[in-house]
Order: structure tokens, then sequence, then C-alpha cells
């Protein structure tokens, strides 16, 4: 539950790139497949495939399937009625409809389906329901005078189950951290938000990462036929990390060639234009 299993990211089945709509039992099995992105309990790695496992684990326990045992004993009991981990006819109604967008300028209706990992992301709710279980949370585990959680099981929750100083190998463990050299965030199931993360911590350790450069000083990347020229409309305060972990400062009115990538990334969002010759 404090994502330190190690696991990896999104379970190979299940996951929400996936529309086979797999069982919950299945999700979790396709992770025994896979290999630890980090030795267990070293590195905060967010996980949905670890609290599917979770989710599986109350399964086992209680010999009902995950959905039944949320909905008999958290949401029905908080008078969530509207709210379920599977979807039901009743919900069409009241369903907000998504729209997902691609990088050439497609949008379309986002597709509906159930999640094998139906701990990490199945929840049908409503902003009311919610605030019934938000309430229950900052009342001690209370909600209209009836208790549900034990105050001293919150106090558990809340607390950091890691310090940061934790976040070293154990030598007993007989693993070695990695090189200096080494840049740790090069692995398939590191995403942005974990490369940001691991070069605030190690900035000794990512190459041109010392400090945000200008786009005037970073160099282009990849082919030059994969490259898009564009104009930055905005200035950024905070200095976006290009491809090659590069931290670059955008703009106003400056213009240079970034990767099809990013250039999409950025013209999608507001901040550059396209400035092919």
């Amino acid at each position: 539950m404090s994502h330190r299993a190690g696991i990896l990211r999104e379970p190979a089945y299940g996951n929400y790139f996936a529309d086979n709509e797999t069982s919950l039992k299945k999700t979790v099995e396709s992770v025994k497949n896979s290999t630890l992105i980090h030795p267990p309990g070293t590195i905060t790695k967010y996980s949905n495939a670890g609290i599917a496992v979770v989710g599986y684990t109350l399964e086992k326990v209680f010999q009902k399937p995950y959905v039944e045992f949320m909905q008999q004993n958290i949401l029905n009991p908080l008078g969530m009625y509207a709210s379920s981990f599977e979807f039901k006819n009743s919900m069409s109604l009241n369903l907000a409809e998504a729209t997902m967008w691609s990088y050439d300028g497609r949008s379309f209706k986002a597709p509906t389906f159930e999640l094998g990992m139906i701990p990490a992301g199945s929840l049908y709710s409503s902003v009311t329901d919610l605030t019934k279980f938000l309430n229950m949370i900052l009342s001690d585990g209370s909600l209209n005078g009836e208790r549900f959680v034990n105050p001293n099981t919150l106090k558990e929750m809340f607390t950091p189950q890691f310090s940061d100083s934790e976040e070293i190998l154990d030598s007993s463990q007989n693993i070695s951290p990695p090189s200096p050299s080494q840049e740790i965030w090069d692995e398939p199931e590191l995403d942005e938000e974990d490369r940001i993360r691991q070069m605030d911590e190690f900035p000794e350790r990512a190459t041109g990462a010392m400090s945000a450069t200008s786009i005037e000083e970073a160099s282009p990347i990849g082919n030059l036929s994969d490259m898009k020229r564009i104009r930055i409309l905005q200035d950024l305060v905070d200095p976006i990390i290009d491809e090659d972990g590069t931290p670059i400062q955008l703009t106003a009115g400056e213009v240079a060639n970034f990767s099809s990538l990013m250039a999409d990334t950025l013209i999608a969002a507001g901040f550059a234009e396209s400035a092919e010759i």
C-alpha cells in the first residue's frame, strides 16, 4: 500500500490500456511473470498492479469477490448507494462522458470497459457519495454517530511507513546500489514523474541535469527527420524535462527544434505553435 513492493506499474492484463475486461484473478496472476523494477522496500514507485494485489488479497481472505465485499462492507454501510466498483445500468443516465485526444489533433469519445485491476481505478461514484466517505475519514472514522473505522487504524493509515533515509538499500539485502555513473531512471517502467523526482534527488547522477538550460543551449536529440520546429507562445515558470533528461526553460518568442512527441505535446497544451519553414 506504500508503493514500495518494487513491482511494475501496470499489470500485463487488466490495465487501463487493455480492453480485454479480464478478471482480477488473471490480472494479478499476470504480475508473476514480470520482473522487479526495484528491490522490495527500497524505492517509492507507484504501482496499479500493487493495489490490484491488495484487492485480490481481500478476495482470498474473505472468500468473496472484491466488488461484492466493498459494496457490502464500505459503500452500502456509508450510504454510498450511487457508488459501485462495477457498472450498473442505473448509472447510465448520470455517467459523465469523457473525451480523448491524439497528438495529430483528433478527438473522440473515450471507450468504456471494465478494468481487470478493479481496486486501482474502477469506482463509479458521485460527488455527494464521495463526500460521505471524506466526512467519515475526517471524523476519526465515524459518520452520523456510527463508527466505521477505528481511530488508531486511521492514524496508522496516515503515518508515513518509510522515511526518506530508508530509501537506501540495506546491506543485508546483498544488492548493490546504483553506481554514480548509472542513470538510475533508465528503466522501462520509469515515467516522467519518476524521472523528475529522481533527478531532483540525485542531480549528480543526471546527464546535463545540474541546472535548467535555455532552448538555445539545449542540443537536438534523435533523428532530425523526427524533429519539429516550434515557436514558444508563453513563458513557463518551471522548466520542462526533455527526452534526454535535460531541464529546458521555455521563453515566449523563442524558436527551436524538438522531437515530434515533445513538440506535439507543447502545441496541444497551448504552450507553442508550429514554426515550420
